[in-house]
């Protein structure tokens, strides 16, 4: 074994690439931690129809754990959310609710407080319910404005902030700190897309962050065995600029 021995996995059908190193200090594991690239932000919000979006939606909807729909606010039907169900809903080699007991008992072995784990169940169906947010049009205007406020009220409680200062800003972002511009649909239906990308990110980037606060220790080391997991090289007709991105890297690697 020597220092920054890496093992790639090529095949694997990941949404993202992470490289995981385990320290050693001669025989003794020290430690691990995480680095994560390449997040498929894109499929949070767009999938094509041989394509599923991120496991954990499809999970949560199992109601294999009802505390979590209901803290939620969501459904058990991933047809009522169609930023998740333009593509695959189910996988065959899949069991939704014995992924969810598996996600939820590595949240709580990885040492995330009970309120943090509410909190990642909370902000992910924050992101479900963006995709049901409607809008229309202001008569003889091209302005885009809010259709019903029910949706946005569901994410201002999930996120902890004013539904209504969220739908202003989404149709009336702010240029500069006077002045605001107004946005018609297809800008508004975009804002609303990359906010939840973007939340999800965030979200992804914050539990990595958490869990190699939490695999780390102070002792000493020398060695580490670094695992590669790379995403998948898939050739769609449509290719998102991550997957773009992805592919590119694992035709670098080979």
């Amino acid at each position: 074994m020597r220092e920054g021995t890496v093992w790639t996995d090529p095949n694997s059908m990941n949404k993202l690439g992470k490289f995981i190193r385990i320290h050693f200090q001669g025989s003794k594991l020290a430690k691990a931690d995480i680095e994560t690239y390449l997040l498929e932000k894109s499929r949070v919000s767009f999938q094509l129809p041989d394509e599923r979006g991120y496991h954990i939606f499809f999970q949560m909807m199992t109601n294999h754990k009802p505390d979590i729909i209901e803290m939620s606010l969501i459904t058990t039907n991933p047809y009522d959310f169609p930023m998740c169900s333009q593509g695959q809903i189910t996988v065959a080699s899949i069991n939704d609710k014995e992924e969810l007991d598996a996600t939820d008992d590595a949240i709580t072995i990885l040492g995330f407080t009970n309120d943090e784990k509410m909190s990642i169940y909370k902000l992910t169906g924050a992101v479900l319910h963006h995709g049901n947010l409607k809008f229309k049009q202001k008569q003889r205007e091209e302005q885009a404005e809010p259709d019903g406020t029910e949706v946005a009220d569901k994410i201002g409680y999930l996120l902890g902030l004013n539904s209504a200062e969220m739908l202003t800003a989404l149709c009336y972002p702010k240029v500069n700190e006077y002045v605001t511009k107004g946005q018609t649909m297809p800008q508004v239906n975009n804002s609303v897309s990359a906010l939840a990308k973007s939340i999800y990110e965030r979200m992804f980037l914050w539990m990595v962050i958490r869990i190699n606060e939490m695999l780390d220790t102070k002792n000493p080391r020398q060695f580490y065995i670094g695992v590669l997991n790379i995403a998948g090289f898939e050739i769609f007709d449509y290719n998102s600029m991550e997957q773009l991105c992805i592919n590119f890297t694992n035709e670098k690697l080979q």
